[in-house]
């Protein structure tokens, strides 16, 4: 085994470990599973990354976004570590390739996402491989995403269990209260682990929210005084391409990225914003983790983040070098209003969902010698009192969570429930997430009603403590404890 010191010198170019890096290393190495929760820019990828390479060992990690793997193998690449990522867009010869160097060692490092688990092609091929380490990258996203919308998260622990029970486990994130913590640890069955906390604050972060009458002109104002580069995060993909194209006529240096563009035309924007010293990506929340730029100055959200989580992972994009940066949120009523709105239609009210399971459990009761039914979507919908669309996504739902088989074909459905007794219980999770979902709404809504430090909030709510006062976001600087926006919060930097 080679010293993690000399490791680190030699393959990332830093002389120390920072922070509690050390510490987390040799908990991996020494065999036992590790939460490490750090802020961004605290170095949380090395801690997973140079085990592996240390101990001459294999390392699979599980990440949530095709562009973060992607960043992260440029970055492995870049420093002879071989590494690659199995993405959806290759084809099943690439997978295998990609497989086979993971099991000859060609490859030491390997990237896939937590749908991957349940393939069963790749469970097929990585079995015949060695796993030492295995690695949930932004792991809060079990919590978040785990139990609805990504059930694959949920299976990582059967996976090692089933594939390589011998195997340690370290979980990383930059975002968990204590709640998200302690359900990471019990969602991957964690063994005995060892949890490295350390603060998540960003001392150089300037904390401004503004309630300007025109967003686009305090915008302006405050990219146009401040160099380094900008990321503009915005709600929808139409807003993108509003502000993206407004700062482009103006004569800004500009890029747009979001979730409709092509995988090409994303790394080609990415790039382009990496490579530039001034440049301004205008986004949604698709462009974010992993995303590693040091010399971004000012992170402004032009409209409300789901949750405190979000912003907290969206605005530590600034600062990384260290140096000072300004995370600005601006907002009027209407943003207040379509954050309930969204919450409130992304969650099913619980007597639509009872009404939709009543519905499916009355149908698949009828007498039926092979199993399977046919589904009429209009019926079912008005069976419900729910919309076509909401339906459906119902539908999806079960599927991704395997509690039914089946498909569609206009507006037919033919399927067979796999198992009955998660279908009652699904009634009381979604309820559940719906409850979640409007806490963390409310806490971020009372960040922008909050007359305490707005710094102190944010570690509040991350379950830290924090002085009274910054000295230096916008209720500490605004003697009357208000957010007018012709009060300048950038002149802190």
């Amino acid at each position: 085994m080679s010293e993690p010191e000399a490791v680190l010198q030699k393959m990332w170019g830093f002389p120390t470990f920072r922070g509690l890096q050390k510490q987390i290393v040799d908990s991996v190495l020494a065999g036992r599973d590790t939460l490490a929760i750090l802020p961004t820019g605290g170095g949380k990828s090395m801690c997973y990354q140079l085990p592996g390479i240390a101990s001459d060992s294999q390392t699979l990690v599980v990440s949530p976004l095709i562009a973060l793997m992607a960043d992260q193998v440029q970055g492995l690449e870049s420093r002879g570590i071989p590494a690659a990522a199995i993405l959806g867009s290759q084809s099943i010869d690439e997978m295998k390739n990609r497989l086979r160097a993971f099991e000859t060692r060609e490859c030491r490092i390997l990237y896939v996402s937590p749908e991957r688990l349940g393939s069963p092609v790749f469970l097929n091929r990585i079995s015949s491989c060695k796993i030492d380490i295995l690695a949930v990258d932004e792991a809060h996203c079990i919590s978040q995403w785990g139990s609805m919308f990504r059930p694959s998260y949920r299976r990582i622990s059967a996976f090692r269990k089933n594939n390589f029970p011998n195997s340690v486990m370290i979980a990383v994130t930059a975002t968990a209260t204590p709640a998200v913590a302690a359900d990471v640890v019990k969602s991957l069955e964690m063994m005995r682990p060892a949890i490295f906390t350390t603060s998540i604050d960003r001392p150089n972060i300037s904390w401004a929210v503004q309630k300007p009458q025109h967003k686009r002109r305090e915008l302006l104002q405050t990219i146009s005084n401040l160099d380094g580069s900008k990321i503009v995060y915005c709600n929808t993909r139409r807003s993108v391409e509003r502000y993206g194209s407004w700062l482009g006529r103006l004569g800004f240096d500009v890029q747009q990225y979001h979730g409709g563009m092509t995988m090409t035309k994303r790394d080609v924007a990415l790039s382009e914003w990496m490579r530039s010293g001034a440049s301004i990506m205008v986004s949604t929340n698709a462009f974010g983790m992993g995303i590693d730029k040091p010399d971004v100055r000012v992170v402004c959200h032009a409209g409300l983040p789901r949750n405190i989580e979000n912003f907290y992972q969206e605005a530590g994009r600034g600062g990384r070098d260290g140096k000072a940066a300004l995370s600005v949120l601006m907002y009027n009523d209407a943003d207040i209003a379509r954050l309930r709105q969204l919450v409130d239609y992304s969650c099913y009210p619980p007597r639509h969902v009872r009404r939709f399971i009543r519905s499916i459990t009355n149908i698949v009761q009828l007498p039926n010698h092979i199993g399977w039914y046919k589904l009429s979507l209009p019926v079912l919908a008005k069976d419900c009192g729910m919309n076509h669309h909401d339906v459906a996504q119902l539908m999806h739902l079960l599927l991704r969570k395997q509690i039914i088989f089946g498909n569609s074909r206009d507006q037919e459905w033919l399927i067979r429930v796999a198992r009955p007794v998660e279908l009652r219980k699904i009634s009381g999770e979604l309820a559940a997430y719906r409850r979640r979902s409007m806490r963390q709404a409310n806490a971020m809504i009372a960040y922008l009603r909050t007359s305490v430090c707005r710094r102190r909030y944010l570690l509040n709510y991350f379950g830290e403590d924090a002085d009274a006062r910054c000295g230096k976001c916008s209720m500490c600087l605004n003697a009357e404890g208000s957010d007018d926006s012709s009060n300048r919060q950038y002149t802190v930097m």
